[in-house]
C-alpha cells in the first residue's frame, strides 16, 4: 500500500489487482484482475497531458455512465469542460435504469458537451442527428447516397425532408449527376430518365399500359376530376408548343364543359 496522512492512495493485493481510491480493488467483478479506479462519481484515467495529446476515461454523475473523451471532460467541480477552445470528441456508454444507450459525439465548438451524431437506445433503434429514434433507423435531416470513393463518389440518391412543414423530396441521379427523377410530395413531380412501364417491363413508349387480365373489367388509364361541378377530365396530346387534340369528359351539359373528342 501507499499512504499519504494515513489515507490509502493505491494498495494491490495478493491477486495483483491495483486500486487507486479503494482498497479493495475488483470487490465486485472478483474474476477480473488489473487496476481498479474508484474515486467517487468522477473517477478519471487521464492518458498523456490532455492539453497536447490523449483524453480522458471517466466514470459520470454516480451513475453507470462511461465517458471516453478526448479534449473534453466532466468536471466535479462545474460542468463539462474542455483543455483547448477547439473541437471535441466522446462516447457516452450509459446502462442504467432502462435507459441505456451508446452515443458518438463530436463538434467543432469552444465548449461545452459536443452533440451527439450517432445514437443507439436500449431497444437497438439507432439515430443519426436524433437521441429520439423512432424506427430501426431515424435520420433527422437529409440522406445522401453516393458511389464509393473507387467509383468517384458521386451523387446517386438523396432524400430530403425539408424543415417544419415542408414536404418532403426524393431524387434519383444518373450517371453524370444530372436528377432525372423527382417525387415531390408537396408540388411537381418528373421522370425525365426514359420510359415507363405499368405492368410492363420493357416499355417502348414514353408511357406503356398493359394489363393481362382477361375479365370484363375496364382496364385502362383513369383522370379523376373531383369537383362536383362544372368539372372537366381527361388527356391531351401537344406537339412542340400548342394543344393538336384532345379527349375529356364533362360533368356539365354546357357545351365547355360536356365530353368531347377535339383533333387538331
Amino acid at each position: 500500500r501507499i499512504r499519504v496522512n494515513n489515507n490509502d492512495i493505491i494498495t494491490c493485493d495478493t491477486a495483483q489487482n491495483v486500486g487507486i481510491g479503494t482498497t479493495s480493488p475488483f470487490a465486485n467483478a472478483t474474476t477480473n484482475t488489473g487496476l481498479n479506479v474508484d474515486t467517487g462519481g468522477h473517477s478519471s484515467l487521464l492518458i498523456g497531458d490532455g492539453i497536447n495529446d490523449g483524453g480522458m476515461i471517466q466514470s459520470s454523475d454516480n451513475s453507470q455512465r462511461i465517458i471516453i473523451g478526448a479534449n473534453v471532460y466532466d468536471s466535479p467541480t462545474g460542468s463539462w469542460s474542455r483543455w483547448n477552445a477547439t473541437g471535441a470528441a466522446l462516447i457516452d456508454v450509459y446502462g442504467e435504469a432502462n435507459s441505456a444507450f451508446i452515443s458518438l459525439n463530436v463538434d467543432d465548438g469552444t465548449s461545452g458537451f459536443p452533440p451527439a451524431r450517432l445514437f443507439i437506445d436500449g431497444t437497438g433503434y439507432v439515430g443519426i442527428g436524433t437521441t429520439s429514434p423512432v424506427q430501426p433507423l431515424t435520420v433527422a435531416g437529409n440522406v445522401l447516397f453516393r458511389t464509393t470513393t473507387t467509383d468517384g463518389f458521386e451523387n446517386r440518391f438523396q432524400f430530403i425532408p425539408g424543415g417544419s412543414g415542408d414536404p418532403g423530396n426524393f431524387y434519383v441521379y444518373n450517371d453524370t449527376e444530372t436528377p432525372k427523377v423527382r417525387l415531390n410530395g408537396g408540388g411537381d413531380s418528373y421522370l425525365v430518365g426514359g420510359d415507363v412501364g405499368i405492368g410492363e417491363t420493357s416499355p417502348s413508349q414514353k408511357l406503356n399500359v398493359r394489363e393481362d387480365g382477361g375479365s370484363d373489367v375496364f382496364r385502362g388509364i383513369e383522370v379523376h376530376n373531383n369537383n362536383q361541378s362544372l368539372a372537366r377530365a381527361g388527356i391531351s396530346f401537344q406537339c412542340y408548343d400548342w394543344v393538336q387534340s384532345a379527349i375529356w369528359h364533362g360533368r356539365s351539359s354546357t357545351a365547355a364543359y360536356a365530353g368531347a373528342l377535339v383533333l387538331g
